[in-house]
């Protein structure tokens, strides 16, 4: 007898200490589990110390992925409950992001609108065809398969698409045309991917941009859908997270590439630490067409192939951060269009900074 109650605290010693033994001390390093940056010990003294001690010691933990993802499909598999970090069940099999209650910032959208202005009038005032694309997140969409209690409200986009009227923006809101399109056809996909449209959804959507484009400027040409092939994928786990769906989606290849990436400014750019992301295209087969600069978030990431065909040059610059910095991209890449894209769960001061938008309003 005693030497089971040996081996037990053992055992019990081995399951304490090995956790705390494999600690992950390594400075700026990014979950996999849930896609964010873990605290760091320099941050530790950066407001509440007992709370961020706390949160330093999760974060770190050895084996916190492993420890994540085992009670996460535990949870699942038995109450058919989805603990996660970064995602949440909806109805009818649908889920979203983790849902937060978003309050209205009603300064927000008068600066971010502002901002847009001067944009647009900066474009006009050098001779270059300007549009606004206002993108809607999967929850604004798919609202109707929202978990039962959750009290939706949008104040913040429907606030800002009135600003856009009363200011006379050239905008699209996307969401009109995917709620049309919504009930016969999956735009966002029902598991994969809370955060962005599935390439269905992207198609549709970026054509109404590129006719919109083509209403300012007539050598735009529309998107051909003839030019792509449907091809059937399945999504085994949802994105930066081990948790294991089954769920076939639509991806497009485009049959004849026409244009070449060039990597001139690649390593040359001025461009945001954080948000980093940058092409730039030559269509060898449209050199009449115009050259479009396009500011956009991760919506159109890997969606390239839907706007190359229309344009002799297409560039696209992250645009966070960096959009509030277009004059120095216009002077270096003279475009012909300027297309500024973003989502309306991103109108928030990480990734638009308000005091930056006001000095550029009022400079």
């Amino acid at each position: 007898m005693k030497r089971i109650h040996i081996f037990r605290i053992i055992l019990f010693s081995i399951i304490i200490i090995i956790p705390i033994i494999t600690m992950n001390f390594k400075e700026n390093q990014v979950s996999s589990i849930d896609n964010r940056n873990l605290t760091n010990f320099s941050d530790i003294t950066n407001g509440d110390i007992t709370n961020n001690i706390e949160s330093y010691i999760e974060d770190r933990i050895g084996f916190r992925d492993t420890m994540i993802t085992a009670y996460t499909l535990g949870m699942d598999k038995i109450f058919n409950d989805m603990v996660h970090p970064s995602y949440q069940y909806g109805e009818n099999g649908y889920i979203y992001s983790k849902l937060e209650r978003a309050s209205f910032d009603e300064e927000f959208q008068e600066i971010f609108s502002d901002f847009i202005v001067k944009l647009q009038e900066y474009c006009n005032n050098n001779d270059i065809k300007f549009l606004y694309a206002l993108e809607p997140s999967k929850i604004t969409v798919y609202q109707e398969y929202l978990p039962i209690g959750y009290n939706y409200k949008n104040e913040n986009l429907e606030y800002l698409l009135s600003l856009l009227e009363e200011k006379k923006i050239n905008y699209i809101y996307n969401g009109e045309v995917l709620e049309k399109y919504k009930d016969t056809i999956q735009v966002f996909d029902e598991k994969y991917d809370a955060n962005h449209w599935n390439e269905t959804g992207a198609i549709i959507a970026i054509s109404a941009i590129l006719d919109r484009l083509h209403s300012l400027d007539s050598s735009v040409d529309p998107l051909d859908i003839n030019k792509f092939e449907k091809y059937e994928v399945e999504n085994t786990t949802l994105p930066v997270s081990y948790f294991p769906i089954s769920e076939y989606t639509y991806k497009y290849n485009l049959i004849d590439n026409n244009s070449i990436e060039v990597d001139e400014y690649k390593d040359k750019i001025e461009i945001s630490k954080q948000f980093r992301t940058f092409v730039h295209y030559r269509n060898l087969k449209n050199t009449d067409a115009p050259k479009i600069l396009v500011f956009a978030g991760s919506y159109f990431n890997e969606k390239d192939k839907f706007l190359t065909e229309s344009f002799s040059e297409y560039i696209k610059v992250h645009n966070y951060h960096n959009v509030i910095n277009y004059e120095y991209y216009i002077n270096l890449f003279n475009p012909d269009i300027i297309l500024f894209e973003s989502t309306e769960y991103t109108h928030k001061d990480h990734y638009f900074p308000v005091e930056q938008m006001k000095n550029k309003i009022n400079s």
